[in-house]
């Protein structure tokens, strides 16, 4: 019979250790899914006989093992009931965080005493520490948090019907990957973060996890947006005639087939930084965000000039290359830009960004209905294209048309526009 192993930091209370209140808690939950929580297996330095044979359990009996298959197994495991697994999760990242601190501290220690007095070493070790353990978020919202839909305030009500989802990401031949760094750049209005939105959504849809860092807009409104996307084909019938039970059933059905959607916004982590998205970003995930102007250096600086702005750019392309995340970040374009029928690189406001982006695409209003998508910069394909879509919440239609339509939505928009003046 295999023996669990105790803590050796635990108070005293074998059951109080890390390790021990996460397992315990994933047992009562009846899923042992540590991934869901951004827990990796390397924050495990107790029980982990007992975590693999739980993990392996879900894997072929698609459930977590009952608490007495594990007692039988592991005769001395800690169990403890009722355990909150959000917070277990917190408790046992911030005690391998504290491991690798510690480690790395005494390496640093050691390498400026004595008489092989090393700063680089010393520097390296603690610089390695603090990229490894990433300060992450102890909360953030998903697209099944109904809860966020309780706030007294009036939800956003847009119709969506949308029905081209591959265009954003197959025009580099192959979509984005690990270690890109995109921009999405408009004027204001234009509708960026809708756009980052379906993108999202188009990313869950192909296996993806999304984290959505929202710097404008508190997470509901996010899901909200998601929600209508998500829904585009499964509710039919005007957005506000749908019930939240109806909403919470559907979105539910979605998210079986699709990776999950996470949203994060100031209330939950405060400021954000490339940090903050190194951080929470879990493997085999993609992060959005919204927007690239309201992020901090990770020294914390907003960024609000040209050095910050371009180092704010910067870090996010550093932070996608050395954790393998792809990352699409909003961004604003100039009113020179805006001016443009097809803005470029120099019109991105405020820091040089456009050199650390792997894919410019801007987005510019032809008209109230009609939106112009330019592929501006493409490190990995072909570039200088455009491409029209709908942009018009009334109705719900948010998809690609051809150049003739455009042209003809846009003198439908200018008469209704001018007969309005009149």
């Amino acid at each position: 019979m295999a023996i669990a192993s105790i803590h050796p930091i635990a108070s005293g209370d074998p059951h109080l250790a890390p390790e021990a209140l996460f397992i315990s808690a994933l047992i009562d939950s009846g899923i042992y899914m540590p991934e869901t929580y951004q827990v990796q297996d390397n924050y495990f330095a107790a029980h982990r006989p007992v975590h693999e044979f739980c993990k392996q359990y879900q894997v072929d009996a698609k459930k977590s093992p009952d608490i007495g298959i594990v007692r039988k197994k592991f005769s001395t495991f800690p169990y403890m009931q009722e355990i909150d697994p959000v917070w277990a999760a917190r408790e046992l990242k911030e005690a391998w965080q504290r491991r690798v601190y510690l480690r790395a501290m005494t390496n640093a220690t050691l390498a400026l005493n004595g008489d092989n007095f090393d700063v680089r070493e010393a520097h390296v070790s603690l610089k390695e520490a603090v990229e490894t353990a990433n300060p992450t978020a102890s909360r953030f919202a998903t697209a099944t948090d109904f809860e966020l839909f309780d706030r007294p305030k009036e939800l956003i009500r847009i119709p969506m019907d949308l029905n081209h989802m591959d265009r954003l990401t197959t025009t580099t031949g192959g979509g984005i990957a690990p270690g890109h760094l995109w921009l999405l750049a408009a004027r204001l209005s234009v509708g960026k973060t809708f756009r980052l939105a379906q993108m999202a959504v188009a990313a869950a849809e192909a296996g993806w996890d999304v984290w959505f860092y929202s710097t404008e807009m508190p997470a509901d409104e996010i899901i909200d947006r998601f929600h209508r996307i998500v829904l585009r084909d499964a509710w039919k019938r005007p957005w506000n005639q749908i019930t939240v039970p109806e909403r919470k059933d559907l979105v539910e059905q979605w998210q079986l087939r699709a990776g999950r959607l996470n949203v994060l916004d100031p209330e939950m982590v405060g400021s954000m930084s490339a940090v903050t998205v190194a951080g929470n970003t879990t493997p085999g995930s993609i992060a959005f965000v919204d927007y690239i102007g309201n992020f901090n250096t990770e020294a914390g600086q907003p960024a609000s000039d040209y050095v910050a702005m371009t180092t704010v750019s910067k870090e996010l392309k550093q932070a996608a290359m050395r954790h393998k995340i792809p990352i699409v970040a909003a961004a604003q374009i100039n009113r020179e830009g805006g001016r443009s029928a097809t803005p470029g690189a120099q019109h991105l406001s405020n820091g040089d960004i456009g050199r650390d982006a792997d894919v410019i695409l801007t987005m510019t209003e032809l008209s109230a209905r009609v939106r112009v998508n330019s592929m501006t910069k493409n490190r990995h394909g072909k570039q200088g294209f455009k491409w029209f879509t709908m942009f018009d919440p009334a109705t719900g239609q948010f998809h690609d048309i051809d150049p003739s339509r455009a042209s003809s939505i846009r003198e439908a928009d200018e008469d209704l526009a001018n007969s309005a003046i009149s």
